[in-house]
């Protein structure tokens, strides 16, 4: 993907300024309801609705990992469920990171589009009280006008690419059912486990 080497500047971009604006947003309501969301399973859950879902696209994730050609292949009800089981592993990725959560403060860095305009790289900076700060880069893509993330890379190490090879695995091996319940039974090992 050719990507602009300049990050669009926040006074000419809405659209960075959307992405600046809701970091602010999440850090408030962060700090606001830390103890909450840290010890009610529900106040999460429905902070994850709230505020982490609409920014993600899970179909744009699953297309990523299982590749667009096969990913069209799977009967529309059944790409329903596996959504709606993408979805729940991303309430227990941001469960698992609540674990972890000191104050820490996210604050937008850059964007960077590519030339049509149609995808792009959100970068972040996050600020631990004590530890270094990382950047963490969002791939995102525009999807009826609206912009959303699909994929994460953590100190240069793309999710979608440490993942590819064990959910095509599953896929080529066993089908679309394969790949539902794998991630139902994660999510609900994880559920299990927590509940102890």
């Amino acid at each position: 993907m050719a990507l602009s080497c300049v990050p669009l500047l926040a006074k000419q971009s809405p659209l960075e300024q959307y992405f600046d604006s809701k970091l602010n947003h999440l850090n408030a309501l962060l700090i606001k309801n830390k103890q909450s969301l840290k010890n009610e399973p529900e106040s999460l859950k429905s902070f994850v609705n709230a505020e982490i879902l609409p920014l993600w696209s899970s179909e744009t994730t699953l297309k990523a990992l299982l590749g667009t050609k096969e990913w069209n292949k799977i009967p529309s009800p059944k790409q329903i469920q596996i959504i709606g089981a993408f979805n729940q592993t991303l309430h227990r990725y941001v469960r698992e990171g609540m674990k972890f959560y000191s104050n820490q403060k996210f604050s937008f860095v850059s964007i960077k589009l590519s030339k049509k305009g149609k995808r792009g790289y959100l970068t972040i900076l996050i600020d631990p009280e004590i530890l270094p700060s990382i950047n963490v880069t969002f791939k995102m893509t525009k999807i009826d006008d609206n912009w959303k993330l699909y994929d994460v890379y953590v100190a240069g190490i793309s999710y979608v690419k440490m993942k590819k090879l064990e959910i095509g695995r599953i896929y080529s091996e066993n089908g679309a059912d394969a790949v539902l319940e794998h991630l139902n039974s994660k999510n609900i090992t994880s559920v299990a486990q927590e509940s102890k």
